[in-house]
């Protein structure tokens, strides 16, 4: 009998060693290694969480701290995982931002990150939409959630430099970046919003919510590493 893809590769044989739940646990890995995303980190809030690989990962990367604390948030039923306390809810709706921040104690996250996506249809432009419209709202409930200077990662499908997406995190963040960490297969059209140093939300909230709503999530060229500053040049 021939292995499955999945047999055959090394994060997932490496997630199953390591006892995390699944093999993305690697590109949140990686991520922190390129951009040291725990580094002053005490406080992580993981959206779409299940089944909670990134959440074993910040519980891990935060276990030296002494006050740290992590949140998961996922529509769908957790198993427990140690250190972290696991909601269950919706990011779309007001009453999650309020159960999340009673968790955290009334207190700001360092770090929010989102590794969800909609179910797959196959359709890859479906997909995309699907995913922008779960990354509009993840971003829309971080806006609540990330104390200033603060960093947000968050998934991505894409095959461009998403100049959309670059625009509104400008207004948001000073360091905006689009990585594709290794463990993330060649073949998917992930990658990962990096955003870093949190300026808090706009001064205008109403007019920013409805621009984030209609924009579309899809570029024209690869992405693999798109770094943009505060200028709005690309690297």
């Amino acid at each position: 009998m021939r292995s499955t893809p999945d047999k055959r590769d090394i994060f997932f044989r490496g997630a199953k060693s390591s006892g995390y739940k699944a093999r993305s646990a690697f590109k949140l890995l990686q991520l922190d290694d390129e951009f040291n995303l725990f580094a002053s980190a005490t406080r992580c809030v993981d959206l779409c969480a299940a089944p909670g690989s990134w959440s074993q990962v910040a519980v891990q990367k935060l276990a030296a701290q002494a006050n740290r604390k992590v949140v998961a948030v996922d529509l769908q039923p957790m198993k427990p995982i140690p250190g972290v306390s696991i909601l269950r809810g919706d990011i779309t709706k007001q009453e999650t931002v309020d159960r999340v921040l009673h968790a955290m104690g009334g207190v700001l996250a360092d770090l929010v990150i989102c590794d969800g996506a909609g179910d797959v249809t196959g359709m890859h432009d479906m997909d995309m939409y699907i995913q922008s419209d779960l990354i509009s709202a993840a971003i829309v409930i971080m806006m609540s959630l990330l104390r200033p200077g603060g960093a947000f990662v968050a998934k991505v499908f894409c095959k461009g430099s998403l100049p959309l997406v670059q625009s509104q995190m400008e207004m948001l963040f000073d360091d905006v970046c689009f990585h594709k960490p290794p463990a993330s297969r060649a073949s998917s059209y992930e990658s990962f919003l990096v955003c870093r140093d949190y300026l808090g939300p706009p001064h205008n909230v109403s007019k920013f919510l409805p621009f984030l709503a209609s924009g579309s999530l899809t570029g024209s060229d690869a992405c693999t590493h798109t770094h943009v500053g505060r200028n709005g040049d690309s690297t």
